[in-house]
């Protein structure tokens, strides 16, 4: 990538301008894990069980595979022969320069290398200092800084009115206004839906579809959530559910106070949301939950420390014997695009005895290589083909009442999943940004 410099950084792309830093920090600076970054807590959000002040994990940027797929002996030709790669013993947040950083969004993509990285690491912490001087560093130059509101205009490209605009670390985050309905989206990503008339109607079908983890655990109690986006997954079960408990994971501060303000979060004790990597999260509650609900896209990517057979692992540990995992995926399920589903199936069926996999619509169109969502169940529960249809037909006996839930059924895709050519998601080894296809 000898002319990165001038090249638009696009989703699936390469870097935006690039230019030679003039000082090298040597590996022993950036050895081992990034230490957390704490802030105040906002107001109604709690912070984790186990932190006096709010803990801000980074989830990982499309680019991490620079440290997991490159020999280790390699490194990437940035501009100016600058080079970013692995020492000799491999390990990917060994890295060996710092480059000046001119375009924000790469910017804060090299923050969450660093941050990501330190969730699948070594144990060891960069001290404080020496953190907040790298981020001061990475913040400075190009004279980018970060949490920032940017001047929003009237109108997007849609038409829709713009109520809010801000630039934060991991997101260009815009809530829009339009039709009848409240709209979230991260950079061009569309996040959330809702209808202005009722705010727990969700106008993008996603959400409502992890209600199907009911159909495995009718008499679940506690519900965790990684990813919040404008809150349609948590208030739903929080409205619907008023047994049940949800419990929120969502690293960004601003898309949290965002949810509350525009899409009517609710805040009591049956709703609790913690800022923090959703890995950091699961790896230190004390909790035990029913149902684990993961939907962790941030733009236009899927944090791959959020994939792994390690992190898959962990989340088993925090759930009942017979609880349920649900987990939201965009992929084709069969022939070109099903790469990251698949992987992610493979993945999953390695740690749990039954997969179940609704791909969204497939009931209607029957089209296996449509890119679509796909909300993959993970239980030990056993449970028959014809029990689940049933249960799902009936919504799990009156108890769901997302409009077309029983039809969800005919979603359910029973054919052989072929994982023989994709690979096992690993710490080590987990290429999401070569297997997905965001558009």
């Amino acid at each position: 990538m000898q002319h990165a410099q001038g090249t638009a950084l696009k989703p699936g792309g390469v870097f935006a301008r690039l230019d030679a830093f003039p000082a090298r920090l040597h590996s022993q600076h950036l050895h081992g894990r990034i230490s957390q970054k704490r802030i105040k807590q906002p107001n109604r959000i709690r912070p984790a069980a186990h932190a006096g002040h709010e803990v801000i994990g980074q989830a990982a940027f499309p680019l991490h595979d620079l440290g997991a797929d490159f020999p280790a002996d390699d490194g990437l030709e940035i501009a100016h022969h600058d080079r970013v790669g692995k020492r000799p013993q491999g390990r990917a947040q060994d890295v060996v320069r710092v480059f000046q950083v001119l375009n924000p969004v790469f910017e804060r993509g090299v923050d969450r290398v660093l941050q990501g990285l330190r969730a699948v690491g070594d144990r060891d912490d960069l001290g404080a200092e020496e953190l907040a001087s790298l981020q001061k560093t990475l913040g400075s130059l190009g004279g980018f800084v970060l949490w920032k509101v940017a001047p929003a205009p009237a109108e997007n490209e849609l038409g829709e009115a713009v109520l809010f605009r801000a630039d934060t670390q991991y997101h260009r985050i815009t809530v829009t206004e339009g039709d009848g309905a409240r709209h979230l989206r991260f950079d061009r990503s569309h996040q959330s839906a809702i209808s202005l008339e009722d705010p727990y109607e969700s106008r993008i079908r996603y959400p409502d579809y992890m209600h199907l983890a009911m159909a495995l655990k009718p008499d679940a109690e506690r519900v965790l959530v990684l990813g919040l986006g404008g809150g349609a997954i948590t208030k739903r079960f929080w409205r619907d559910y008023p047994g049940v408990t949800v419990d929120t994971v969502e690293i960004d501060p601003v898309v949290a106070e965002v949810a509350r303000k525009y899409f009517w979060l609710p805040e009591d004790e049956r709703s609790r949301v913690y800022i923090e990597d959703a890995r950091r999260y699961v790896q230190s509650t004390g909790e035990t939950y029913d149902i684990v609900i993961v939907d962790a896209y941030y733009a236009d990517a899927l944090p791959f420390h959020l994939t792994t057979d390690e992190f898959l692992r962990e989340i088993k540990a925090v759930m009942a014997p017979d609880g349920v995992l649900a987990y939201n995926v965009i992929s084709t399920t069969e022939g070109h695009g099903s790469d990251l589903f698949r992987s992610m199936y493979r993945t999953a069926e390695g740690v749990w005895n039954d997969i179940w996999v609704f791909p969204i619509g497939i009931g209607e169109d029957g089209v296996a290589e449509t890119r679509r969502n796909i909300i993959v169940l993970a239980t030990d529960t056993r449970v028959t083909e014809d029990v689940l249809r049933d249960t799902i037909a009936s919504r799990v006996d009156g108890m769901v009442s997302i409009d077309g839930f029983a039809e969800m059924a005919d979603d359910l895709y029973v054919a052989p999943v072929e994982v023989a050519d994709v690979p096992l998601l690993t710490d080590s080894h987990a290429p999401t940004v070569s297997l997905i296809q965001v558009q």
